[in-house]
């Protein structure tokens, strides 16, 4: 098995309890938690008594966050809200930073509706992903949301927005805060940065109109997740979701065959993203022998030297497939590399009580406090 920089740092640097030694070898970085958590709350009081200014747009603006670095989700599940939106006639577009995008350009197209006009080095993984499948709605790339979304508003004339990654974006003021947490992982071992995976504390989940439980089915202790959740908030709605996987595709060829192609083979795995642990559990479960598993960091950039040593691993164990995730085969579907053929793992949100969500979102407008 290989492991990344990232599994060292989730497996070492945040575990929940570690020895003596390793808490005082890791000291310096838990005063730096404490210091960027004074920045954190120094930044929200500005926005608070106005110091700072949020801006607004003339539509409805949904917000999908986290607390966390990574690993929660986020993208399937702006996937699955935006097509539900559509089917309920809501005129959606899909606004993100997009995180380690090409492109330096302020605002940048991904998809206009119709086609993607960027490839995945330059809108980055997510943006390229969310634009690939989601057909009639727009996906734009903007640092700055507010820009972007005067961009969607007048290019396209939605009437809604969802904001991707945007509950720590202050400067645009939004109608709904959805908060995803990891129930498998919901606050790591409670530092922040760079200590721990919190972005925020954790009692920053009091902002939100909804909290989605993604990975709920393979959580050990749900009832203790929520309980948490009700130690800041006794009113806030908690959904729960799963992750299911639908399909393979072949990345460069775009052939496509079900989940049962998996039962019985050989398997090697690789992964840049968030939370591996879970990918490699949902592959367990489809009856094929993990054989071996490559992890590199989350939005990991791929090198040709990188492909190859996964197709020499593959050669020399008798590997009957090579399975990735969506998200890291838009990534290499553009790198030319060797002969082997490559699945990703196509996977889609489930929602349990979907329709309440729905009506939750369509019904309600409240500007979320900072």
């Amino acid at each position: 098995m290989h492991l990344s920089i990232h599994s060292l740092f989730r497996d070492v640097i945040c575990k929940k309890r570690g020895s003596v030694l390793l808490n005082i070898l890791l000291l310096p970085l838990t005063l730096a938690s404490y210091i960027f958590l004074g920045l954190i709350e120094a930044r929200r009081f500005f926005y608070r008594i106005g110091l700072l200014k949020s801006n607004r747009l003339n539509c409805k603006v949904i917000s999908i966050g986290n607390l966390t670095v990574g690993g929660t989700g986020k993208t399937p599940f702006v996937i699955f809200l935006a097509e539900r939106l559509k089917k309920r006639g809501r005129s959606v577009a899909v606004i993100t930073r997009g995180y380690k995008a090409g492109s330096k350009e302020p605002i940048s197209l991904v998809s206009d509706r119709e086609k993607v006009l960027l490839a995945p080095s330059d809108a980055g993984d997510e943006a390229f992903l969310m634009a690939s499948r989601l057909k009639g709605i727009p996906v734009i790339i903007g640092k700055d949301r507010h820009l972007a979304g005067e961009y969607a508003l007048r290019n396209f004339l939605v009437d809604t927005i969802i904001l991707d990654d945007g509950f720590q974006h202050l400067s645009l003021k939004k109608d709904m805060e959805m908060l995803l947490i990891d129930a498998t992982d919901p606050e790591s071992n409670g530092y922040m940065l760079p200590r721990g995976i919190l972005r925020e504390p954790f009692s920053g989940l009091s902002r939100s109109n909804a909290i989605i439980l993604t990975r709920a089915d393979q959580a050990d202790r749900l009832d203790s997740v929520v309980g948490n959740i009700r130690r800041y908030s006794d009113s806030i709605r908690v959904y729960y979701s799963r992750f299911k996987p639908v399909g393979l595709k072949e990345i460069r060829s775009g052939a496509e065959k079900g989940i049962g192609h998996i039962k019985g083979k050989r398997l090697l795995l690789f992964s840049g993203i968030g939370n591996p642990k879970s990918f490699s559990q949902m592959i367990g479960r489809l009856g094929g022998e993990i054989t071996g598993e490559m992890i590199f960091p989350d939005h990991h950039n791929y090198m040709i030297r990188e492909l190859e040593q996964i197709e020499l691993f593959a050669s020399r164990n008798k590997i009957d497939l090579i399975v990735t995730t969506e998200k890291d085969g838009v990534k290499i579907a553009e790198i030319p590399f060797g002969y082997l053929p490559v699945w990703a793992l196509r996977v889609d949100l489930i929602l349990e009580d979907q329709d309440k969500l729905e009506e939750l979102i369509l019904g309600e407008k409240r500007e979320i406090d900072t």
